[in-house]
């Protein structure tokens, strides 16, 4: 028995509704912005006193362990939930990694305290929006923006590069606590 032309549409938007149903039980990407938010504001309080070494340092130290508790918070949701998030997600957030690494070293080679805490900023940045396309939401794409904005207006006025940092991170912790707060909200 061949389904009707209706049938066949009718199928294809129950399947469009729980594609949509699926990516939303999977939440919203709070947890690294609170946590990498948090790790760029204790790093501008090291760079306002301490060598860049250390800022390096952090950096690695800090930046694994936030990738190794991203995972552990996902893979723990997903235990939860029963939905797992794409792979290629964690190829994003590894380069995203990766690239703020090599964009702050150069950056600060090149272009100074400056460059090294604005190339970074700006990976962060292109990557949520590569992230917030790849996964078809807006608010991921849209996370970091408020976040870049509050640093290049803190640049812009005057303020110091280490003043722009933990301008933008703040923003990307108040981000993740606002997305965070939708999330329980829709529970």
């Amino acid at each position: 028995m061949e389904p009707s032309g209706q049938e066949a549409v009718d199928t294809l938007r129950d399947l469009a509704r729980l594609r949509r149903a699926t990516r939303h039980s999977l939440g919203t990407p709070w947890f690294p912005l609170v946590y990498f938010g948090a790790l760029t504001m204790a790093s501008a309080l090291l760079l306002a006193d301490g060598p860049g070494a250390a800022v390096i340092a952090l950096w690695v130290l800090g930046g694994a362990l936030g990738m190794a508790l991203t995972r552990r918070h996902y893979r723990r949701r997903a235990q939860q939930r029963g939905v797992i998030g794409r792979r290629r997600t964690w190829w994003v957030a590894w380069a995203m990694s990766a690239g703020c690494f090599v964009a702050g070293v150069c950056g600060g080679i090149l272009g100074g305290l400056a460059g090294g805490v604005i190339g970074p900023m700006a990976v962060v940045s292109a990557g949520y929006v590569v992230m917030g396309l790849q996964q078809r939401r807006p608010s991921v794409a849209l996370a970091a923006v408020p976040a870049a904005a509050l640093a290049a207006l803190a640049a812009a006025t005057g303020g110091s590069p280490q003043f722009a940092e933990l301008c933008f991170g703040a923003a990307l912790a108040l981000a993740g606590a606002v997305l965070f707060g939708v999330e329980r909200a829709r529970r």
